[in-house]
This record gives structure tokens, C-alpha cells and sequence, in this order.
């Protein structure tokens, strides 16, 4: 009876040690959060349950064009991180910003000794960021000194902070793209969307942006310095105008404040200017990829 009721657990994950636990609330409260309250404990009981539901209710499922944009990413391996980050998942032993090429060890396999050097050395910096899944093909240059990733450079310029997806701009768009249009990958369109917007005003997420076109320029450019590819930059504007155009069509912002609607509307001219001009850019990004 002991062995079927544990089987039909359900399993959550530690936010500390990052490890599934049968027993989430019995593992906080005698290992990792032992010193904690009861009420920070159910907090984050509650919080693993919401994410758990998440999961099963829509991070199961990758649409093949969704792969595609990660795969033809010039950061590959930081994408899908963030991809599945983002569905709650987890991904451990991620590198240091700097890894030492001393320390690097790489299996030898048939044919390597038929490599001149050069080739080896390219092969090698190769097989050390795919086993560290830090997301960038990395040059090794004379001093054998490592980039940092995108992923890295994003969070040291804050363009991982947002605003809360339960504010009523942000969560009615969230509505809107699942349930209106079916789109499964909704919550990164959000997210993409509420970065953008802390980054132009971090006090609260307001409309007023479409009035900011410096920001936004500023913004695209500490993306490019980032590390962040073309395509990346473009699903950022694909996905501001598709939250405008929710705003301009399905809500009452043209009854409202037709000033702010008209402005709104111009900017997705302008947005859709940038995305013309980076789409050479993305294609060039491709060719360079394959």
C-alpha cells in the first residue's frame, strides 16, 4: 500500500536544491527551509503547485517552428535554456563566465589525429560549449580567453527584469493571444513585451511608450550588444506589435484616448520599419549559421 501511494504522488520541485521532492512541504521544513516560517513555506509550496499546473498545461508541447527559430539562433544553447526555463523546467551545472581551457577535457575520437591543429582547437572550443550548454560558439584567442554568453551580458544590463504579468495591460494580452489566437507560446510573447516596457519606464507598465522611439532604439542596440541575434530582436518587435494591435483593435484605447490610439498606430509603422530593415540581417545570420 506504501509503495502505490508514493507512486501516485505528485512530485514537486525545490526551488533550493533544485531537486523533485515527494514531499515538497516535509523536505522545506526539515532540509532546505528549515529556519524558514511556516507561511514562507506554503508560500512556496503554493508556488511549485502553480508552476507544476503550468507545465502540464502547456510546456509539454514545442511547435516545430518554435524549434526552428532556436536552432537557426545564433545562440543556440542560450535559447533553449531560456526556453526551458520559462516552461519550469531546470538546467543545472551552468558555467561560469570564464572557463579555463586548462581545465577543459575532451574525449578523442576516431579521425582526430588526421586534424591539423587549428582544427582541433576549433573542434575542441566546440565540444566544451555543448557539454557546458552555455549557449555561444566561443573563438579561442592566444590568451585562450572565453566571452561571456548573451544570457550572461543580458543580466548584467537588467534586461531580464520586467513588470508583473498580472497587470491589467499585460494580463489581458495574455488572454487575448491564448484564447483568441490559439498562440501556445503566449507567455514569452508577454514576457518579451513587459521587458520592454520596464526598460523604457521601470515605474510602471503604461502605453506612453509608443511616445519613446530613442528608448526603443536604445533598447534593440543593448540587445545587439548583448549578444543577441537578429532574429531574436525581430520575435521582440513581432511581439510588441502584436500587443498594440490588441490595444488598438480589441480594447476601448481608441474611445479612450484617440491621441495615445493614433500614436499607438504610428508606432507600429515604425516597428515594422525596424523589422524591415533587420530582416536582411536575420537572413545573412542564417547563411553564416548553417
Amino acid at each position: 500500500m506504501a509503495s502505490k501511494f508514493a507512486s501516485s504522488r505528485h512530485f514537486l520541485l525545490c526551488p533550493v536544491c533544485k531537486k523533485t521532492q515527494p514531499s515538497l512541504s516535509v523536505h522545506l521544513a526539515r532540509v532546505c527551509m528549515k529556519r524558514s516560517s511556516k507561511e514562507a513555506i506554503q508560500e512556496v509550496m503554493e508556488k511549485e503547485k502553480k508552476n507544476s499546473l503550468e507545465l502540464l498545461q502547456w510546456g509539454r508541447v514545442f511547435s516545430y517552428r518554435h524549434l526552428r527559430e532556436i536552432v537557426y539562433d545564433t545562440n543556440i544553447f542560450d535559447r533553449l535554456v531560456q526556453e526551458l526555463e520559462r516552461r519550469h523546467m531546470v538546467v543545472t551545472d551552468m558555467p561560469s563566465p570564464t572557463v579555463p581551457a586548462q581545465t577543459s577535457s575532451v574525449p578523442v575520437v576516431a579521425g582526430a589525429a588526421a586534424q591539423g591543429p587549428e582544427s582541433s582547437a576549433s573542434q575542441q572550443s566546440e565540444d566544451i560549449v555543448v557539454s557546458d550548454s552555455s549557449g555561444e560558439t566561443f573563438q579561442v584567442t592566444r590568451e585562450v580567453q572565453w566571452p561571456q554568453t548573451s544570457r550572461q551580458m543580458m543580466q548584467e544590463k537588467g534586461l531580464y527584469r520586467k513588470h508583473s504579468l498580472d497587470h491589467p495591460l499585460l494580463k489581458g494580452f495574455a488572454t487575448y493571444l491564448e484564447k483568441d489566437l490559439l498562440n501556445e507560446n503566449f507567455k514569452q510573447e508577454v514576457e518579451n513585451v513587459s521587458r520592454f516596457m520596464f526598460f523604457v519606464n521601470p515605474g510602471e507598465p503604461s502605453l506612453e511608450f509608443v511616445r519613446e522611439r530613442e528608448k526603443t532604439k536604445l533598447f534593440f542596440r543593448e540587445l545587439s550588444e548583448a549578444g543577441l541575434s537578429r532574429q531574436t530582436q525581430v520575435n521582440y518587435m513581432k511581439s510588441l506589435k502584436r500587443f498594440l494591435k490588441y490595444h488598438t483593435v480589441t480594447t476601448d484605447l481608441r474611445r479612450d484616448n484617440i491621441a495615445l490610439w493614433d500614436e499607438a498606430k504610428h508606432f507600429v509603422e515604425y516597428l515594422s520599419s525596424l523589422q524591415q530593415s533587420s530582416a536582411k540581417l536575420v537572413s545573412k545570420e542564417i547563411i553564416q549559421r548553417r
